[in-house]
């Protein structure tokens, strides 16, 4: 189970999970849900004690697999679009 859904089932808040898994805030917790940075082995670990086993390695590698297909669709978009404002001739 991703981060963000485990959090929001339980209703707890980015402090709170930062408290719980002893992160230093709540910019943290975002940045994990997000997929923006990873946490260490450590912070998984703890993140799976904190969530009894529902989040686990499998869900962070799946997460970075979706940040990438994301990233890999916009660049294609981007690419898109510019050759719709600049068609080749």
């Amino acid at each position: 189970m991703q981060l963000r859904s485990y959090r929001e089932l339980t209703g707890d808040t980015l402090d709170a999970v930062a408290d719980a898994v002893g992160l230093a805030n709540a910019s943290v917790v975002h940045r994990h849900e997000r997929g923006i940075s990873r946490p260490n082995a450590t912070q998984i670990e703890r993140y799976r004690a904190w969530s009894k086993n529902a989040i686990t390695e499998r869900d962070w590698h799946e997460l970075q697999l979706e940040r990438e297909r994301e990233r890999s669709l916009d660049a294609a978009t981007q690419r898109a679009n510019s050759a719709e404002v600049h068609p080749h001739v």
